[in-house]
């Protein structure tokens, strides 16, 4: 009787997990608008799903797997802003509920698995909300370090073939932190299989990396992605500005010990409970438990020298939760006085850290850069179009006139929807071609001036995307250019002369520019 009171007790805990995390991700990714980032993934999913091909027709840099999930979830559920953010939103649940189940799985209190899963949905893919390659490939780096650790826990071999695939999505989504996690996983793999000799193992691995590999190259074969472009966009030109910032860290700088503190608290008894643990093994160091702390280390400066090399606001606190059940699952399988108190403190700190970092990245929205705006000022976005509606509409760029805002959109909008020709836009606002249902032709997913998104002066591979540039405007026949502020001119006369464009009347902050015959592309346009 007790049993089936426990396992009924389960269903209503997971019930209300699920319920929660795709809730209170929904719910906050509607709160406030952040275009540059909100949109991210919007216009490209639609681009796909009429016959755009990445790397070809719009450089990337990131975020592959996610525009082509993307692009499959409007396909099926229609296209709008709230099936947009349900991707994210089922991302959120989905490490949610596996978080669950790894803690359950280490015979932690079945109610402190539900209170650390809470805490985990609240700062784990809702500091963004909406869908973000930095959380993304994080969270799934995260669900390849559960997978390792069940491996080594459980010994089944589901795992094993579960893991190259989980790094290679995550790579797929952003190829850092995802790169110092496969290093990190497999200088684990390989002590523990020479140590344990688990020779075995490697046949696992290493057929479940080949299966991955030959079915992303069929997949590439499929969608016409050329394996030039993907090594070119995807990896060589990430790793130029990785190397030059990697080269700037400084491991003793105050970003890298106060921002993160936190963390690293949460993370101090594993550390405490796994030096004893060596201390007393003496001659048994390499014990299971020694692999899942070494785990958690590396995952932790994983994410940490990411984070800081991304130079964005922080999104790896839900880490915290993570470290905090697993420190009490380690003093519980210690011997060890005061475990409860411990047990508690934890739960304490935890339920403090979540409530202050619920407070400034999802109610202040400090991730999109909001933490200063007035929410009650926020206005249905079904103003601009149905598509958007439910989200609550009001931006850094007009914080105190959302009003004003959607009116300049609707005037863009009009604008495009009038043009005649073959339109290129660049805009931060990259949700326009789907909201007027025509292929804008936007060269990136996003213009940001510091050469994160594609190569600008002094970057090696400048050429390369000065000729994709100029190509893409070639081969689509492309005839005017609209330049939607905030972004400047300068993110097209950098690689094209100014002699080639005539400048056109429209509406205020909006350049469109009609291409002349000009030398700079292959034929008259």
């Amino acid at each position: 009787m007790l049993k089936k009171n426990l396992q009924l007790n389960e269903k209503i805990l997971v019930l209300i997990i699920l319920v929660f995390s795709l809730i209170i991700n929904q719910y906050y990714a509607n709160r406030g608008v952040f275009p540059i980032e909100s949109f991210a993934h919007f216009d490209i999913a639609f681009r796909i799903i009429n016959g755009d091909i990445p790397f070809q027709d719009y450089w990337l840099v990131s975020g592959l797997l996610i525009d082509y999930v993307q692009a499959f979830f409007f396909k099926v559920f229609g296209q709008n802003f709230q099936v947009y953010i349900f991707h994210a939103s089922l991302i959120n649940c989905l490490l949610t509920i596996t978080t669950f189940y790894i803690l359950k799985n280490f015979n932690l209190n079945i109610y402190q698995c539900f209170f650390y899963s809470l805490c985990f949905a609240i700062l784990g893919y809702t500091t963004s909300g909406t869908l973000y390659v930095d959380h993304h490939s994080s969270l799934l780096c995260l669900l390849a370090i559960y997978c390792l650790i069940m491996a080594l826990k459980t010994d089944k071999k589901k795992f094993l073939i579960l893991l190259p695939v989980i790094l290679g999505l995550a790579f797929l989504t952003k190829s850092a932190p995802s790169v110092y996690v496969f290093f990190s996983v497999s200088l684990i793999l390989i002590l523990y299989i020479f140590i344990k000799k688990k020779f075995i193992w490697l046949l696992y691995l290493i057929l479940s990396s080949l299966s991955f590999i030959m079915f992303i190259l069929l997949f590439f074969d499929f969608a016409n992605i050329k394996l030039e472009n993907f090594f070119e966009q995807y990896l060589l030109f990430p790793s130029s500005i990785g190397k030059n910032r990697i080269a700037e860290l400084n491991f003793l700088s105050g970003d890298i010990i106060f921002d993160y503190k936190f963390i690293y608290i949460s993370f101090i008894p594993l550390l405490l409970v796994t030096l004893l643990d060596v201390i007393k093994s003496k001659k048994n160091i390499f014990n299971k438990n020694f692999f899942f702390f070494l785990s958690f280390l590396l995952l932790i400066l994983s994410l940490v020298i990411h984070q800081i090399n991304t130079r964005n606001q922080e999104f790896i606190f839900f880490l915290i939760p993570v470290l905090c059940a697993f420190s009490s699952i380690f003093i519980y399988n210690y011997e060890i006085k005061y475990k409860k108190y411990f047990s508690v403190f934890l739960l304490l700190f935890c339920l403090f850290v979540t409530s202050k970092y619920h407070l400034r990245f999802n109610d202040e929205r400090r991730f999109h850069e909001m933490s200063k705006i007035n929410f009650d000022l926020s206005v249905d976005a079904k103003k601009i179009d149905k598509k958007l509606s439910g989200l609550n509409w009001i931006t850094p760029i007009f914080p105190n006139s959302p009003e004003e805002e959607i009116k300049f959109l609707r005037e863009i909008i009009g604008v495009l929807n009038t043009e005649n020709n073959k339109a290129m836009v660049m805009s931060n606002y990259s949700f326009l071609s789907l909201i007027i249902d025509k292929n804008l032709h936007s060269p990136s997913r996003w213009y940001i001036p510091n050469g994160a998104a594609y190569p600008i002066e002094n970057n090696k591979y400048f050429d390369e995307y000065k000729n994709f540039l100029i190509d893409l405007i070639t081969r689509k026949k492309i005839s005017v250019i609209y330049i939607i502020s905030p972004v400047k001119v300068d993110e097209l006369y950098r690689y094209v002369s100014k002699d080639c464009f005539e400048e056109d009347k429209t509406i205020a902050d909006v350049k469109k520019l009609l291409i002349k015959d000009c030398s700079y592309f292959k034929r008259p346009i």
